[in-house]
């Protein structure tokens, strides 16, 4: 909560686009990000066809009706034959054999609506429904858990180039301080081989300060590339908002979040258990009788008459064998226990993941608090070391050697940042994120 806070009067004192210049904040990046993204779009198309099959499969109890209409040429014997009754106006003529078999050619059109109403499915329709549903709740939680990836992606490669370019500014203020000394260090000649031997610890400090330099902005340009491969809306070369990197882990992967109860795995295994559940019941449902009224009403026109007719009556539909079928029920059930087995594993899996990431983020919390207070306690030492060099108490060599300690620092103070972001990163992505990322 504190965090938050602090975060947030960060966000109001910030001047225009950005703190301290411009910048993008982590929301204005996240909203591109979450907009354009291609799989996010993917499973979200993909959410709303499931959810248009579970509303049509709602719907099977409604009768169905069909519309037929023909218009017809012919000289076939029996097509002339029937078309001439269906306009009841068949003749005795027509009953000769001359006629019947040799009657010329009829031009007649036939029109019929039908109609038919299933009383009993045999539970059929209820089960499609129910696995439609099944498989709508699942494609809402992949594209749920393809914006969740998102998210955490995001945060982290923005995590990312917020503690590479932090450490980089006080690589970058070192190496100005090296360099600051080395225009003014007059001693260095081979004739003095202390002196000398200073000069090249100096420019050694320096080279190894100007690669590590290197090494963290390309590490911030990794990131930078990690968000655009998510999102084609993020400026190619974009600056981030400067702030600490706990308080902005702290408040977009908190740790209530990342270690809730909602599991993105775990719901995803309950689902695919419901879904062979359902597979089950329409499986079942194919063995049953379906019982059903049917309607059909036609219209016969042609050169004598125009002639209507109707039929109704109740159907039977009822597969007593199909060698296609034999042993279906038997491998849905195994279907099912095998989804059962895979949810105790996801949810064994997650609960190991987080008892050992917890253990880790808080080891690394500790151990991040006490680099602190050493880089804050080397920060005077430098000061101290930098004074006693000016005034020819200590050698070049030995201010060097608490350069170089302070770089470590630095360096070290960095690894344990990177793995913050990936302990957090690694347990944000066993949780649902549920609301997070609005």
């Amino acid at each position: 909560m504190k965090a938050s806070w602090v975060l947030a009067v960060v966000m109001i004192l910030a001047p225009g686009k950005g703190y301290a210049g411009e910048g993008f904040g982590f929301q204005e990046l996240w909203a591109k990000v979450r907009g354009d993204a291609a799989e996010i779009r993917a499973t979200e198309s993909e959410r709303q066809a499931s959810f248009s099959a579970s509303e049509r499969s709602a719907r099977h109890w409604v009768p169905g009706f069909t519309l037929t209409g023909r218009g017809i040429h012919t000289n076939d014997p029996a097509q002339v034959f029937f078309s001439r009754l269906g306009q009841r106006s068949a003749e005795a003529a027509d009953f000769n054999p001359s006629s019947l078999n040799h009657p010329g050619t009829a031009n007649f059109v036939s029109t019929s609506l039908g109609m038919q109403w299933s009383l009993f499915e045999g539970g059929a329709g209820s089960a499609y429904r129910d696995l439609q549903r099944s498989i709508s709740d699942l494609k809402s939680l992949g594209k749920n858990r393809a914006e969740w990836e998102a998210y955490v992606e995001t945060a982290s490669a923005y995590g990312t180039i917020l503690h590479a370019e932090a450490t980089r500014d006080s690589v970058t203020a070192l190496k100005g301080t090296v360099q600051g000394i080395l225009s003014r260090y007059s001693v260095g000649s081979k004739s003095n081989p202390v002196g000398y031997s200073g000069l090249l610890g100096l420019k050694s400090l320096l080279n190894r300060v100007q690669a590590v330099e290197e090494q963290l902005l390309t590490e911030a340009d990794t990131g930078r590339s990690r968000i655009r491969a998510l999102s084609g809306a993020v400026p190619d070369e974009f600056q981030v908002r400067k702030e600490p990197l706990s308080v902005f882990m702290s408040v977009v992967l908190p740790e209530s979040q990342v270690t809730g109860s909602d599991s993105v795995s775990v719901s995803l295994a309950e689902k695919q258990v419901e879904l062979a559940g359902a597979s089950i019941g329409l499986d079942r449902a194919r063995a049953l009788p379906q019982i059903g009224v049917f309607g059909e009403g036609g219209v016969v026109t042609g050169a004598r008459n125009t002639g209507a007719a109707y039929a109704g009556g109740l159907y039977l539909r009822w597969s007593l064998f199909d060698p296609r079928d034999f042993g279906s029920l038997s491998e849905k059930r195994l279907e099912r226990e095998a989804a059962l087995a895979r949810l105790e594993g996801a949810r064994s899996a997650v609960r190991s993941g987080r008892e050992g990431g917890l253990k880790s983020l808080h080891a690394l919390e500790r151990n991040e608090k006490l680099l602190q207070e050493s880089l804050t306690l080397m920060g005077e030492q430098v000061e101290v070391a930098s004074r006693l060099f000016q005034s020819g108490s200590i050698s070049a060599l030995q201010l060097v050697e608490v350069y170089n300690r302070r770089l470590d620092l630095l360096l070290g103070h960095q690894e344990l940042q990177r793995q913050h972001i990936q302990i957090r990163a690694g347990l944000a992505r066993l949780a649902s994120g549920k609301g997070i990322t609005e």
